[in-house]
């Protein structure tokens, strides 16, 4: 129900909940039959008219759900998971929820637009080139859902900030249950990757608890540092290259201070202690030496010759499609199939700003880079504000700059952007970040009114 009082300054909200609408609507036209369509409405509407007072509750369960991707992912109803099914619920949720609420103002709103705008683009591209297929109806869902998980997110903290405490025990929670599911897949099978979403799936994902341990632990608490420690073990575990040298970066980024010289000098130190660290690490134990330094060794970094595993080979195909329909790309999936034509099984292009290029152009790989970087943005300001102020919020926008970082960073080498386990869970710190930041108090007529000093901005260890 729209509020009386909705001023013009809403009515972006309107046009960009209208888009993302369109395109999930347009997207499942043309893909789903009719009868399944039907089913699924029957069962959404429903749920949301449900659900438009729980939020809250929404929000917490997709958190921890993420966590347990691989008990999800096991289950098969028909060519999709249950994951996939719960992916394209949560992105029609996540919107419809927001424009029920009517908070269609607030920080979140810019970045948001070029966001919601790409999975609209891609169908329209989808449709005009290679068709709908299952990688590309993924890859589109999980964009809206990771724009619509922003906003609502974002939303819901700006009108009650204590709701950042929730968050941070569903993190944990998310957290420790997808660290069982790597231990038991380590522990009780053959091998841990016939398991659920497999070691690496387990070690992109860990990156974002691994921000907020380590946040935490440069606020003083030991149990985080102890936390950190065991996740980044799992990490190294895994034999995920790109997560670990990722997790080594946030470990001496977590201890950054970007407002006194002081904190730039030990950014460096940290950075230099890490990097030998991690060298010595990679040389020293087989297993990581092997990864990094056997096989395809097609790729130089720095004067060392790693291994591609197939990657350059994909890449340069990839790039060389791309740039034969350089403004509006292939359509969703494209990427992907490509991928499986040059390396049998292969799946994906291990480069989410190639498969950006290529499924949407320049066009979509704009839209996303514009708004990533407008939530990067409000995600530093937001932490220098709170972290000058001496304020406990501080920890969360930290988190967010540090999430966001990380996935960025991974998306050169992996496919992130196709997980809903990864972006769901980075939408919703982000967007606990951006509601803080975008918080006002309410004014109180007595002092008995007031919560304790700090008690709405604490946010959960």
């Amino acid at each position: 129900m729209l509020d009386r009082g909705m001023t013009i300054r809403s009515r972006p909200g309107l046009i960009l909940g209208g888009a993302g609408a369109c395109a999930l609507a347009g997207v499942a036209c043309a893909v789903l039959p009719p009868a399944f369509i039907l089913l699924a409405g029957a069962l959404v509407v429903p749920t949301v008219l449900v659900l438009s007072g729980a939020a809250r509750s929404f929000v917490l369960s997709v958190m921890v759900l993420s966590g347990g991707a691989s008990l999800l992912i096991t289950v098969r109803l028909g060519p999709v998971s249950l994951l996939g099914v719960i992916t394209a619920l949560v992105a029609g949720l996540a919107w419809a929820l927001w424009v029920l609420r009517g908070e269609w103002g607030g920080p979140a709103l810019r970045p948001a637009v070029p966001l919601a705008l790409l999975p609209a683009w891609g169908a329209l591209g989808t449709l005009a080139g290679n068709g709908p297929t299952m990688p590309g109806m993924q890859l589109l869902l999980v964009i809206a859902a990771f724009a619509g998980l922003i906003l609502l997110t974002a939303a819901t903290v700006q009108r009650s900030p204590a709701f950042a405490d929730a968050v941070a025990r569903s993190l944990a929670w998310a957290a420790w249950l997808a660290t069982g599911c790597a231990v038991l897949g380590l522990v009780f099978l053959r091998s841990a990757a016939d398991f659920g979403i497999g070691p690496r799936g387990y070690a992109a994902f860990a990156l974002l608890p691994l921000a907020w341990y380590l946040v935490g632990w440069r606020h003083g608490s030991r149990a985080t540092l102890l936390a950190a420690a065991v996740i980044l073990a799992l990490i190294a575990i895994s034999l995920s290259r790109t997560a670990l040298v990722v997790a080594a970066f946030l470990v001496a980024l977590a201890q950054f201070s970007p407002s006194t010289p002081r904190g730039w000098i030990r950014l460096a130190a940290l950075g230099l202690v890490v990097a030998v660290a991690l060298y010595a690490a990679v040389v020293h134990i087989e297993p990581l030496r092997a990864r990094f330094f056997d096989g395809d060794v097609s790729l130089s970094v720095g004067g060392l010759r790693i291994n591609a595993m197939g990657r350059t080979k994909v890449w340069a195909a990839t790039l060389a499609a791309a740039r034969q329909s350089p403004w509006i790309g292939y359509g969703a999936g494209s990427a992907s199939a490509l991928a499986d034509r040059v390396i049998p099984g292969l799946g994906h292009p291990h480069n989410d700003y190639l498969r950006l290029f290529h499924d949407f152009g320049v066009v979509g790989l704009g839209l996303w880079l514009l708004g990533y970087a407008l939530l990067l943005r409000g995600a530093w300001r937001a932490w220098r504000r709170a972290e000058r102020a001496g304020d406990a919020t501080a920890r969360m926008h930290q988190t967010a700059v540090l999430a966001l970082v990380a996935v960025a960073l991974g998306m050169v080498t992996d496919n992130l952007l196709v997980y809903a386990f990864i972006m769901a869970p980075l939408a919703i710190v982000v967007g606990t970040s951006l509601g803080l930041a975008g918080h006002t108090p309410s004014p109180v007529t007595a002092p008995s009114a007031a919560a304790p000093p700090g008690r709405t901005r604490r946010c959960a260890s």
